[in-house]
């Protein structure tokens, strides 16, 4: 197996957490954009596989201002499987079953993890320009995505809240009566709890959904994650010395087989890279909303998308490989586009069982490389803005750039900008421009073309850390890094 490992990022801690949780994620996914379109698998679920050899893909089409595309037929999809990424020898799983709009048929079971730290008793203005502390527009805008699933009397909607530590106050269960009390009896936290334990949350979270059907996790968060321990200093009193990692979290809900979508609450610069790297690499999206009427209006699209979701459902492969790739074929106007997604052969097949000389040694070079790994873990440490590619829709000239404070990274077709996007002819030259704002001291993002933040389309946008960019279907996360210029 051949590793490049500028792929996985610059900075040696994160190279390591990455390269280590590759043999057990189950999947990552790509999204692309079909003329204005925007495509993504957005759940695999294997709940028919043993019964029936068969896989339900759950696929969400919308159009550039995030709306359901809701004309697709049968005939423009198709799934292959290969052990192969680059899909050398592609093999195509039967379809045995189409259906438009599924998720307004069946039940949905969804999750709101809804950020309970210190930060959300803070003040935040409102639409109308008033202060209202967070906690209480975050609280009247769950409200509305409860008397909304209540009415159709078929969605699911579960309530957990997080700070230093993790507590489900309602499950997704058909009786609603302790939902709103539950709610209105959300508690300031006491000063120790005040942490925000957002990946231990999100592992917590998914042992509340079921194991099969369309499930959804929305994590609301007004900042980044901030442990127990770098808080009080003192070992977490349910799990120790333990630092759960975002590779922990994504594992989680890859395994569970959860989309998370991910709403960065309130004004603030603080914003979780890692929780919107999540996301989309879960088959979810990523939302920013200022205030509680934004909050709503985010709330209600995502279950505009889910609703709308396309089901493809496929006879899976015997093979007996260790892991298996699936390809989504796009097929509008007899033209082709793909997503990627990986999984443990366990999904789809059963891997034969190897000798166990090669587990042994297997164990033995994993542990090799993280003594290597551990003794180079500071050596180069990240200072520098970062754009990282998650999803390219075309031919890429790098994973990973650095975006120079002295001058203006350009994104484009070009062969001399910092990151070139071939393959789509809609990518202008310079599509889009970063450049430091000395005014704002702030990186800012420009666009001679079409780009969206956040799943918001922009013109010019002061960039913030953990901003996702999506330029005609590439998108990037953006790393603010620690540099002061």
């Amino acid at each position: 197996m051949k590793i490049n490992l500028c792929t996985l990022g610059n900075n040696p801690e994160e190279i390591m957490k990455k390269f280590l949780t590759l043999p057990f994620i189950l999947f990552s996914v790509f999204c692309f954009i079909y003329p204005g379109t925007n495509i993504r698998i957005s759940q695999i679920d294997p709940g028919r596989l043993f019964l029936f050899q068969s896989v339900d893909c759950y696929l969400s089409i919308t159009d550039a201002l995030g709306n359901p595309v809701k004309d697709c037929t049968h005939d423009m999809f198709r799934l292959e499987e290969d052990y192969d990424q680059e899909f050398t020898a592609p093999r195509s799983m039967k379809k045995t079953g189409f259906r438009r709009g599924i998720n307004s048929e069946q039940n949905i079971f969804i999750m709101l993890l809804l950020d309970n730290s210190g930060s959300m008793y803070e003040p935040l203005k409102t639409m109308s320009g008033t202060n209202v502390i967070k906690i209480e527009q975050a609280r009247l805008a769950v409200k509305y995505l409860f008397d909304n699933i209540r009415l159709n009397n078929k969605d699911r909607l579960g309530l957990a809240v997080f700070n230093s530590f993790f507590r489900v106050l309602t499950r997704p269960e058909k009786n609603y009566s302790g939902f709103e009390p539950a709610l209105n009896n959300i508690q300031k936290p006491l000063e120790e709890e005040r942490a925000t334990e957002l990946y231990y949350s999100i592992v917590q979270t998914t042992e509340h959904l079921p194991p099969a059907g369309r499930k959804a996790l929305i994590v609301l968060s007004d900042g980044e994650n901030f442990t127990f321990k770098r808080k009080t200093g003192k070992s977490h009193p349910e799990f120790g010395d333990k630092i759960f990692l975002p590779a922990d979290a994504l594992m989680a809900v890859q395994k569970a087989g959860i989309s998370v979508y991910a709403v960065h609450f309130g004004s603030g610069s603080k914003k979780d890279q890692s929780l919107s790297a999540i996301a989309v690499k879960s088959g979810g999206m990523v939302f920013d909303a200022a205030h509680e009427e934004e909050l709503k209006s985010v709330y209600k699209k995502i279950m505009e998308q889910i609703a709308a979701e396309y089901l493809l459902r496929c006879r899976a492969g015997a093979g007996a490989w260790d892991k298996n790739h699936v390809q989504a074929v796009f097929m509008p106007d007899n033209s082709r586009s793909e997503i990627y997604r990986y999984f443990s052969g366990t999904v789809f097949s059963r891997p034969e069982a190897l000798p166990p000389a090669v587990y042994l040694l297997s164990a033995l070079a994993g542990i090799f490389l993280l003594i290597v790994l551990l003794k180079i873990k500071f050596e180069n440490k990240n200072i520098l803005p970062l754009l990282q590619v998650l999803s390219p829709a075309g031919k890429v000239s790098a994973q990973t750039i650095v975006v120079s404070p002295e001058q203006v990274t350009v994104i484009g077709s070009s062969a001399t900008a910092a990151l070139t996007i071939a393959g789509s002819p809609k990518i202008k030259e310079e599509h889009a421009l970063i450049a430091w704002d000395e005014k704002k001291s702030a990186y800012t993002v420009a666009g001679s073309g079409d780009i969206t933040v956040n799943n918001r389309p922009v013109k010019t946008r002061v960039l913030e850390n953990g901003d996702v960019i999506n330029i005609e279907g590439t998108t990037l996360v953006f790393d603010q890094g620690q540099l002061k210029k």
